[in-house]
């Protein structure tokens, strides 16, 4: 018998092809093209260097004080990284990158083993594809790893309650999975863990082992992972570590919102459409998916039984960010795969369905459409413009069935959103994001000698590029929810004293901060000389000095 020309074999390596080479324009592509994008990759960049100049690869620092906002993993991995690739951007972010590839993997071989190869890996190409998970793989963040293996570990679970020969082992591999999510990012991954474990039960799936020494040598593999270097830190610094992360960072973070204006029951539902762009229109098609209308198997009932019980947890948090849900897009992308497999398989997707999702398509389109003249930036105007043409199109193909063309077309929108935002608006995005470009001017145009102020929000990037002392000024005495070791200079009264060669001033001091930033700080810049305005991208730079005292002049006799 002549073999097939298609095996599968065959398919399964064209279809691992097509999904590494997605991977590689929507995470590796021109990784280190943009600067560190303020707050937070500078964060994690300046940390990773100043453990590395220490040659200390166990506490965590920056601005030359140890500092106890995340563990260790995450640093690293940059350092190691660092060591390897030299100390620039595309070595910072290709841990995360490389983590978000191999998420990705993952979720084909669990949506395979959960559902069907076709519908894993749909799952796979929407969680690649996808706008809150390709962004984060581009950036330096703990989330992206903190998501890797906290959803490994919930796979391997599921994997442990229904196989019966290998679920030992499987359990085990959770149990590594979460250690190193709790070395990740701390006590939040054993609590996630533990709600996969839940959904399990409530699905009638016991992923624990019959056997007690399994159980045994699944908590040793997580203490010893997970222990150690806390118990090194606590060693280090006593109960101020202790009391600085683990109620600091945790504890006081659930109770009190880090970001007020986010915090809102509804703030991850908004994250969860706008996040899943361009595929926000099949999130329509999960209620044609619900039981009673679709017989659910054990998969897709433990996927909504997880991520509601975590969505729970996240929205009683006080503190709220997009990038802390970012794990919660791998079920959803295994949901939205199963869906749009069954719509295949259906072909009629039914006329109120049809226009519904075909109304959400408009709406993304044209936000490519607004968005550039309401953010005042033309220079997006028409590479935003290519990607709305795609979705448009895709709109077209999807209004009487989903189909293999629309699958393919909506893909493209993401990829080609990734492709222009790092080529022809790249430049424009940089000087936005980045406090890069602005601290190469603030080399050219200030003086040896003089000081910089900047905003907040903008002091780790201009420290990490500057390579120069930076103070920060602003309105309020604590800028940030944990003090950084840095002379903070409040109100006209401060700033004068600093001016006049106090707290590290020399003088005159090169000011950096956005426009929104200069209007709050109008009061305390009365008693200063403002001079030399540049803008780069947002981003407004001024020479403050004390104004010279007039001269008087006596008339003579």
């Amino acid at each position: 018998m002549a073999r097939s020309a298609f095996s599968p074999q065959w398919t399964r390596a064209c279809l691992a092809t097509l999904l590494i080479l997605v991977c590689g324009v929507a995470f590796w592509w021109r990784l280190g093209y943009l600067g560190l994008i303020d707050p937070d990759e500078p964060f994690y960049a300046q940390s990773s260097r100043e453990m590395l100049r220490a040659q200390d690869w166990a506490t965590p620092r920056i601005f030359d004080r140890p500092q106890f906002e995340k563990p260790i993993f995450l640093y690293w991995l940059c350092m190691s990284s660092f060591r390897v690739f030299g100390e620039n951007e595309f070595a910072g972010r290709a841990p995360c990158a490389l983590f978000a590839t191999l998420l990705v993997v993952a979720t084909w071989a669990f949506g395979a083993r959960a559902f069907n190869p076709r519908a894993g890996f749909l799952a796979a190409i929407v969680l690649a594809t996808s706008a809150e998970f390709f962004i984060s793989a581009r950036m330096i963040l703990t989330d992206m790893v903190f998501a890797a293996f906290v959803c490994a570990a919930a796979f391997s679970l599921w994997l442990a309650g229904r196989e019966e020969r290998r679920g030992e082992l499987w359990f085990l591999v959770a149990c590594a999975m979460t250690g190193l999510s709790v070395l990740t990012k701390g006590p939040l991954g054993l609590i996630l863990v533990c709600f996969a474990v839940l959904a399990l039960y409530l699905v009638g799936r016991n992923p624990l082992p019959r056997r007690l020494l399994p159980i045994a040598l699944g908590l040793a593999f997580f203490a010893a992972i997970a222990v150690p270097w806390y118990a090194l830190m606590i060693a280090r610094f006593g109960k101020g570590y202790a009391r600085a992360f683990f109620i600091h960072e945790n504890v006081e973070r659930f109770f009190r919102a880090e970001h007020p204006s986010n915090n809102h029951l509804y703030y991850y539902l908004a994250v969860f459409l706008g996040g899943s762009i361009p595929w926000s229109p099949a999130l329509l098609l999960l209620p044609r998916q619900a039981p009673g209308r679709t017989r659910w198997g054990v998969a897709p009932r433990f996927l909504v039984w997880w991520g509601l019980l975590c969505l729970g947890f996240l929205t009683l948090a006080q503190s709220k960010l997009p990038s802390y849900a970012l794990f919660l897009f791998v079920p959803l992308a295994l949901l939205i795969g199963h869906a749009i497999d069954g719509q295949l398989r259906e072909r009629d997707l039914g006329r109120g369905a049809g226009w519904a999702m075909g109304g959400m398509s408009l709406a993304q389109a044209g936000a490519f459409l607004i968005v550039p003249g309401a953010a005042h930036e033309m220079a997006f105007r028409w590479p935003l413009g290519v990607v709305a043409a795609t979705l448009l199109i895709a709109f077209v193909l999807q209004v009487r069935r989903v189909s293999v063309a629309w699958i393919a077309c909506t893909a493209s929108a993401a990829l080609g959103l990734v492709v222009v935002c790092l080529t022809w608006t790249g430049p424009t995005l940089d000087s936005i994001v980045s406090a890069r470009r602005v601290s190469k001017e603030i080399a050219l145009g200030g003086e040896p000698s003089e000081a910089i102020l900047t905003s907040p929000l903008l002091v780790r990037g201009i420290t990490y590029y500057a390579r120069e002392p930076v103070s920060v000024i602003s309105t309020r005495s604590r800028p940030f929810y944990t003090p950084h070791p840095l002379t903070v200079v409040v109100g006209s009264e401060e700033l004068d004293r600093y001016l006049s060669g106090g707290r590290g001033g020399r003088g005159t001091a090169l000011c950096v901060g956005l426009a929104r930033d200069w209007a709050r700080l109008g009061p305390t810049l009365e008693r200063v000389s403002v001079t030399a305005r540049d803008t780069v991208g947002n981003k407004i730079v001024a020479r403050l000095s004390k104004p010279r005292a007039p001269v008087s002049q006596s008339r003579g006799p």
